[in-house]
C-alpha cells in the first residue's frame, strides 16, 4: 500500500526461541453485544432490543506519545480505536492516524523468518543481504571479513540486534533483517544493551573505541556512539522497529537518533541494503526512501 502524507546488544548467536506468528491481534474487545444479550443459553430469542450502548462521553487520557497503544479503562490510541469509537480526543491531532498508516506500510508484504533463517540470508548461505564483493562489513567499525558460508564469518563476526532483545522482542520480530546487522564480536559485546547516544569522551579517552564508534558516558548514562558513517542507518533502523512493532524509544536516545538521522542522510549503500532486504523479506523500510517522515512523528 502507499501512504498519503499529511505534510505532502549484546546478543549472542543462539536461537531466539520465539515462535512463528503469522497473525497479529490488536487486543480489542467488544464491550457490548446486543445479539448475545437478547438470547438465552438455549438460543431462545427474548425479543429485547437493547439498542446501542450509552454514550458515556469522552474517556480520560491522551494520545501524546502513546500512538498505537491502549490503556484499559481509558480512551485508546491503538490502530483499531476508531472502529470502536473509543479514541482519545487528541487521537488525530497527536498524529496517530499517520503512524497507523505508516505501520501498515512498513509491515506490508513482510515474510517473518526465524533468527537463523535471517542470518542465512545475511551471510551468503541462502542469500547475500550483507555480502558485497564477497566481503561482510561491521556496521559499527567498518572492519571487513570474507564471507565463508557460516553465520560467524571469519570466526570474529556475529549478529547485532540494533534494538536489543532485552528492550523488547515482539513475537515474530526475531528475524527482521532491518534490525539485524553484521558486527565484530567485540563491538557487539561492547555495545551490549546500552542505549545509543553521544559520548562526552573522544577516541582513546573513552572506555572503548574502534573504527569511529565509542562507548562512554553522555554526562550521566553509559551510551554507545556509532561511527558517523552509519549513524543515520542505525537511527532509521530504530525508527522502523519502533513504529513497526509499536515500541517506545526513550527520550534521550530518541533525541540522539534524530540528530544522527539529520546528520547522516540515506546514501546509495543504505538504499542498496533496503533493496536487498525487501527482496529477501518482502517489506520495505520506507523511512529510508522518504526520510522526511521522521519530522512528522512527534514521539517514537
Amino acid at each position: 500500500m502507499s501512504l498519503a502524507f499529511a505534510l505532502g546488544c549484546g546478543d549472542d548467536d543462539t536461537g531466539d526461541g520465539v515462535p512463528f506468528d503469522a497473525a497479529t491481534n490488536d487486543g480489542s474487545v467488544d464491550a457490548f453485544s446486543p445479539t448475545d444479550a437478547s438470547t438465552t443459553d438455549s438460543g431462545v430469542d427474548l425479543g429485547v432490543d437493547l439498542g446501542p450502548p450509552p454514550d458515556l462521553g469522552p474517556l480520560p487520557g491522551s494520545c501524546a506519545g502513546s500512538c498505537g497503544t491502549t490503556t484499559p479503562g481509558s480512551c485508546r490510541c491503538d490502530d483499531g480505536c476508531s472502529a470502536s469509537g473509543a479514541c482519545c480526543d487528541d487521537y488525530e491531532s497527536a498524529g496517530c492516524p499517520f503512524e497507523a498508516a505508516l505501520r501498515d506500510e512498513l509491515a506490508d508484504g513482510q515474510i517473518r523468518r526465524s533468527y537463523d533463517g535471517a542470518r542465512d540470508l545475511m551471510y551468503g548461505i541462502s542469500g547475500s543481504v550483507d555480502v558485497a564483493g564477497g566481503m561482510v562489513e561491521c556496521v559499527y567499525t567498518g572492519t571487513v571479513v570474507a564471507a565463508d558460508g557460516t553465520r560467524t564469518p571469519g570466526g570474529s563476526f556475529n549478529t547485532e540486534h540494533t534494538w536489543p532483545r532485552s528492550a523488547g522482542e515482539p513475537s515474530g520480530s526475531a528475524g527482521d533483517l532491518y534490525n539485524l546487522r553484521p558486527t565484530l564480536q567485540d563491538a557487539n559485546s561492547q555495545r551490549a544493551s546500552f542505549p545509543f547516544g553521544d559520548t562526552d569522551c573522544e577516541g582513546a579517552a573513552c572506555p572503548w573505541d574502534l573504527g569511529g564508534s565509542e562507548l562512554g558516558s553522555d554526562g550521566g548514562t553509559q551510551v554507545f556512539e556509532v561511527r558517523p558513517e552509519t549513524q543515520g542507518d542505525i537511527a532509521r533502523s530504530m525508527f522502523y522497529f519502533a513504529i513497526r512493532y509499536t515500541l517506545d524509544i526513550p527520550p534521550n536516545e530518541e533525541a540522539a537518533l534524530r540528530a544522527w538521522h539529520a546528520a547522516d542522510p540515506p546514501d546509495a549503500d543504505e538504499l542498496a541494503r533496503v533493496d536487498a532486504v525487501e527482496a529477501a523479506q518482502g517489506n520495505r523500510n520506507v523511512i529510508v526512501d522518504r526520510p522526511e517522515v521522521v519530522d512528522t512523528i512527534a514521539d517514537f
